[in-house]
């Protein structure tokens, strides 16, 4: 599907692999830096044989904590059980965005740069989601794809 995706899309979603549509941890593993670095690669290699630019990739960050907020978000999803379950194995990855607004603005920054991620998934805490926008308006970034 990275390969159809990198040689017509003009954006192309990055998510884990689920296998029996099942949320387990062959699926958790498939959100490691790692192998984020590995689709974006198969993409961007699959867009350039096919002679054409590569798309805009989107993200879906699985599970987003912004400490610095007056009330914390309290919904959590099973998916975001399962990803802080392997908090470890997912250390450097986008799929886990965690730390102050600034911290996670500066995190996102980053993955942009490394992994070329322009549109974002904050989460389901619009107050979180709110915060990380602000910081990165603040330091006259464009929010707007996130």
């Amino acid at each position: 599907m990275l390969d159809l995706a990198g040689r017509t899309a003009d954006i192309v979603g990055l998510h884990a692999r689920m296998k029996n549509n099942a949320i387990d941890d062959d699926t958790v593993a498939d959100l490691t830096a790692g192998r984020i670095a590995q689709k974006v690669t198969r993409v961007r290699t699959a867009a350039a044989s096919a002679g054409r630019p590569p798309p805009a990739l989107q993200f879906s960050c699985y599970h987003v904590d912004v400490t610095d907020l007056p009330s914390p978000s309290t919904q959590q999803s099973s998916w975001t059980a399962r990803v802080q379950a392997h908090a470890e194995l997912l250390t450097g990855s986008p799929a886990v965005l965690t730390g102050t607004a600034t911290e996670c603005a500066d995190h996102l920054r980053e993955w942009r740069d490394r992994f070329g991620i322009t549109y974002w998934n904050l989460g389901r805490s619009d107050g979180a989601a709110a915060r990380i926008i602000e910081q990165l308006d603040r330091s006259n970034e464009l929010a707007s794809s996130i």
